[in-house]
This record gives structure tokens, C-alpha cells and sequence, in this order.
């Protein structure tokens, strides 16, 4: 929970002069994938990317945020998935976009919920994480003047889709 205030405070969106880098987007979300590769084992959970590996991949990220995108929103996936269950993580490039999207086999978030999920310290009930995550993703997202939706995964559970501008604005 430290990390993730501490992580939450860097973020801050009063703090306009956070510098960008260049990263190979789909390298990022690999890294970060095999990071909880055994957190999903454990649960007997299986991990699916699909990307198209001739992409363009380039995007200006504050260092470290698109690997904390991932692991928070793959977490929450591993965390309300079911044993056995599948985790599909897809990433798309467009011309001045990136979008993430991933889809669970958990119990989803009712469509009343949705807005309360990336409040700070909004648990999705017992047993659940500080309650942070989301509210780090929404950061993530405003930094890269991005777009952040919840919605129904097409086999049930929940859908989250990340777009991600390119080229933030920030200098």
C-alpha cells in the first residue's frame, strides 16, 4: 500500500513537468505480463496476449507508467478471475494511438459502480487490494491525455480498454 501511495503521489496531476521517454509499448506490456505470470500460475490462470508483432510500438511514457498500467489492471483481473480462468490482454497500435484492452472471466463491476472503481481507496469487496489501483490506472491514463472504459467482457466478467495517446503533450 506505501508503494502505491508513493506511486499515486509521483503522479500527481498538479506535476506538469514529469519527463517522457520513448518505450516499445508492446515490449513494456510483455515485461509486465511476465512479471505476473506467476501470480496467475498460481491461481491455474492463463495469460493471453495478443498483439500484432509487425506494430509500431512507439510511445512517450513517464518512466514506468505503462508497466504500473499493467500490473494494476492484469492484478485486478488475476485477483477476480476464477481458478482455471483466462485473462486476454490485447494491444493495438494506431496512428496516434495505443490501445490496451483487457477482459476477465471475474464477476465484472456493475454498470452503477463503474465510476466509484477509480476512487481512492474504493475496494471491490473483502479480501481486495488498498483500493488504489484504478485510481493510479486513471492517472496513468490523464498523463497521456488518454481515454479509461469500463465495460461487459464478451464471455463475461469485466472489460477494460486503455487508450493511450502517443505523444502526451508533456514536455
Amino acid at each position: 500500500m506505501v508503494s502505491q501511495l508513493l506511486t499515486l503521489a509521483r503522479l500527481d496531476p498538479d506535476e506538469t513537468s514529469l519527463p517522457l521517454r520513448p518505450v516499445d509499448a508492446l515490449f513494456e506490456v510483455r515485461d509486465a505480463l511476465a512479471k505476473l505470470l506467476p501470480l496467475a500460475q498460481q491461481q491455474q490462470q492463463t495469460l493471453q496476449l495478443e498483439a500484432d508483432e509487425q506494430g509500431q510500438w512507439a510511445l512517450n511514457e513517464v518512466p514506468g507508467t505503462l508497466g504500473t498500467l499493467v500490473q494494476n489492471l492484469v492484478g485486478n483481473a488475476i485477483q477476480h478471475s476464477p481458478p482455471q480462468g483466462t485473462i486476454h490482454v490485447q494491444l493495438k497500435a494506431e496512428l496516434n494511438t495505443i490501445i490496451l484492452v483487457v477482459d476477465d472471466q471475474g464477476p465484472g463491476i456493475p454498470l452503477s459502480a463503474r465510476k466509484a472503481v477509480t476512487e481512492r481507496f474504493h475496494r471491490a469487496g473483502p479480501g481486495a487490494g488498498s483500493g488504489l489501483g484504478l485510481s493510479i490506472v486513471e492517472r496513468i491514463v490523464a498523463q497521456h491525455a488518454g481515454s479509461l472504459v469500463f465495460d461487459d467482457a464478451p464471455g463475461g466478467g469485466l472489460r477494460v480498454q486503455v487508450t493511450l495517446n502517443r505523444h502526451s503533450g508533456q514536455s
